[in-house]
């Protein structure tokens, strides 16, 4: 007779990336990295129920259904003691959770905007473009437990001038979150280097969230977020008309960040070194009068999310890994519960059908050792089950 023990993980894949309003803040401190000094972003009160909260502690104890064995009928074993050895199951399952992220970029001219992307003035100053890529890239690029999407905002099809071409956010030009790897997915960027006249017309932010929202699958009870990059304050407002397309602000984009809130998607805004003072009066194809990251920033507490804006390329790496980076540290020691009697042990560990060796150096094997009353994985074992989130541990009588 043995006892199975089930352990299902939940990917907590996003530590500083709070999908309920009421639990966020805003990473801007003022510092000397150039965030925004503002008051944190508290987000609506009307927190949508169908997201979770990925800041929580990740369990690895969760609540246990314990399944009785009958022991009339049963073949135990009798031990030394005279006692009979019996068999039980105890089950344990966290569900595992995979977030949908939709990347809405702005594909302005405004990122190809040049900055000081290493703090160093003797160096040549590069497109903001070309540090945001590398920087999701480096960040998500190695990550396999996102399901990723991009909306670009205008589409590739969007026309230069100050028309309504000019405003373009083609549905055809949105990839849908997928399992597709995320280093796939972000392949499909424009070059790091854009060629010229690659990036033309306005920032039609409200109509990409508008559309982005339609692009993001999985159920309703998996986290689920709009993304924002950003160096341009948002324009092509839909009651806007001749010189005003592009010239003044949209003023409703907080409004359809709201309405992505309302149906389970938050939305969080990264600056790209958007400015801080206000924009001039010029025509130059974005609003005049407007401080940027006021403006992006007004986006993210509507849409129940936070504002992060970066002065470099370090500051954006920065940001994005606190928010996107490694799945918290996961502990590999896990409590056997019930613990194996005197006449019982630990004699079997299998991790998504895989059987590993027990073994007694852990920093250097594959496998498993008995720590008290808990089992801890080693190396390759321990990675098995941060992926995949299913173990077997048996426990039979000796």
């Amino acid at each position: 007779m043995h006892a199975i023990i089930r352990v299902m993980l939940l990917r907590l894949v996003l530590p500083a990336l709070a999908l309920l309003p009421c639990a966020c803040t805003d990473r801007a401190t003022g510092d000397e990295g150039g965030s925004d000094d503002t008051a944190p972003a508290s987000g609506s009160s009307s927190a949508a129920p169908t997201t979770v909260d990925p800041t929580a502690p990740t369990s690895t104890d969760p609540t246990t259904t314990p399944v009785t064995t009958d022991p009339s009928g049963s073949t135990g074993e009798v031990s030394t003691t005279g006692a009979v050895c019996e068999g039980y199951e105890v089950s344990f399952l966290i569900p595992i959770v995979t977030p949908h992220l939709m990347l809405v970029i702005d594909q302005s001219p405004a990122m190809l905007d040049p900055w000081d992307h290493d703090a160093d003035p003797a160096t040549p100053a590069i497109a903001r473009w070309t540090s945001l890529r590398s920087a999701l890239t480096t960040v998500l690029g190695a990550e396999k437990v996102f399901n990723l999407g991009l909306a670009p905002y205008p589409t590739p099809d969007a026309e230069d001038g100050a028309g309504p071409a000019a405003c373009t956010v083609t549905e055809d030009f949105l990839v849908p979150t997928s399992e597709t790897p995320a280093a796939e997915v972000l392949a499909g960027l424009a070059p790091a280097d854009p060629p010229p006249g690659s990036f033309v017309g306005g920032a039609p932010l409200g109509g990409a969230l508008t559309l982005a929202r339609h692009a993001v699958n999985g159920s309703f009870d998996q986290p689920r977020a709009l993304i924002v990059f950003a160096n341009s304050a948002p324009n092509c407002s839909p009651v806007a008309e001749g010189a005003a397309l592009l010239e003044s602000l949209d003023a409703g984009a907080p409004q359809t960040a709201k309405a992505a809130l309302d149906v389970g998607l938050p939305v969080f805004v990264f600056g790209v070194g958007a400015a801080t003072e206000p924009s001039p009066a010029v025509v130059d194809g974005r609003p005049d009068g407007v401080i940027v990251s006021d403006a992006l920033k007004e986006i993210a507490i509507a849409g129940g999310g936070n504002y992060i804006n970066s002065a470099d390329e370090a500051g954006l790496v920065s940001a994005l890994s606190a928010t996107f980076g490694q799945r918290e540290s996961l502990s590999c020691i896990f409590p056997v519960d019930p613990a194996p009697g005197p006449d019982q042990a630990v004699t079997a560990v299998t991790i998504a059908d895989k059987m590993f060796p027990q073994v007694e150096v852990c920093e250097i094997e594959d496998g498993w050792r008995v720590i008290d009353d808990s089992i801890e994985l080693c190396g390759f074992a321990c990675d098995l089950f941060a992926d995949t989130g299913d173990m077997v541990v048996t426990v039979s009588c000796v």
